[in-house]
């Protein structure tokens, strides 16, 4: 007689190690930065509390064990993207890029082409993370990561 329950452990163990990927690197959108404050994105310090209150269309993802994250949002161009006086301009070469990869992210090509790049204290507090923001060069888009360096 085949006795299936024998191997649910297993099956139940094997489920949730491959599933821990995601529970350690949640992905989150937001139509607005008003919706990611209303959600406590900002609060949980995911989204930068410095960003323009007009941003739209913002995603994110964050790995909970290493603090290192991406995010890219829309930009008004009419209204800017004052930074903060921390921030220092760097190029791309001098960036380390996020570990991860998503399709919202842009290319390395459109990155080097497209923005310019700068630097910034780390915003998450105790982190060895370094943080790293880019604004595309038509001030419609932005992206902001953390990412130890290599």
């Amino acid at each position: 007689m085949n006795q299936p329950s024998h191997h649910l452990p297993l099956l139940l163990l094997l489920a949730l190690s491959t599933s821990g990927c995601f529970w350690e690197r949640p992905e989150s959108s937001y139509s607005s930065f008003a919706d990611a404050k209303l959600k406590g994105a900002i609060d949980k310090g995911w989204i930068p509390a410095w960003l323009p209150a007009s941003t739209t269309d913002i995603r994110e993802l964050h790995d909970i064990d290493t603090n290192e994250s991406m995010l890219a949002f829309n930009l008004d161009p009419k209204q800017g993207w004052p930074l903060p006086d921390h921030c220092q301009s760097v190029t791309y070469g001098e960036t380390s890029p996020p570990r991860f990869s998503r399709r919202w992210w842009p290319s390395a090509q459109q990155l080097e082409e497209s923005y310019d790049f700068y630097r910034c204290k780390a915003d998450v507090p105790f982190s060895e993370t370094f943080t790293w923001v880019g604004q595309h060069k038509s001030g419609e888009r932005g992206i902001h990561w953390r990412a130890h360096a290599r």
